[in-house]
């Protein structure tokens, strides 16, 4: 099966009081449904970075991103902002692409770029599906269970 590989960065700005949790996905189709080549391609706790994820190259990939930002705003309260995003992409066999995640609470980038610089796709805000909502509350639960 022809593939593609994807990179996904997250880069923040954020203070030692402020995190983001960050849950990328790919699947075959807009409505989420599982297949054998979706579900989560990479979660993210603060910056960093997942690399060498292989996709299915030569059909469509829809890319949702999700992110949940927290900041400490006192001694016993806290901000939370969720920001969600999406794309789509028919990635090239052999190609390398990168998607890169900016922003804090509600205002959030992901960007796609091939590595060779050759495109460069904003990805859209997005109201998720049910089904991909409950793939999303499913990821947040296995995070949550992760960090402790």
């Amino acid at each position: 099966m022809p593939s593609a590989t994807l990179n996904i960065v997250h880069i923040s700005r954020a203070s030692w009081l402020e995190s983001h949790f960050i849950h990328v996905f790919g699947y075959e189709n807009g409505d989420c449904q599982p297949t054998p080549n979706s579900g989560l391609l990479a979660q993210l706790i603060g910056n960093g970075q997942v690399n060498g994820r292989q996709i299915v190259a030569e059909r469509p990939v829809h890319i949702m991103m999700e992110m949940w930002s927290e900041r400490s705003a006192g001694a016993t309260h806290n901000e939370v902002g969720v920001c969600t995003r999406q794309l789509r992409l028919v990635p090239a066999t052999g190609v390398t692409y990168q998607i890169e995640v900016t922003g804090w609470m509600a205002e959030c980038e992901m960007t796609l770029t091939r590595a060779d610089g050759a495109l460069t796709l904003e990805a859209t805000p997005t109201d998720f599906s049910e089904s991909c909502s409950g793939m999303l509350m499913h990821a947040r639960e296995q995070a949550r269970r992760q960090k402790g």
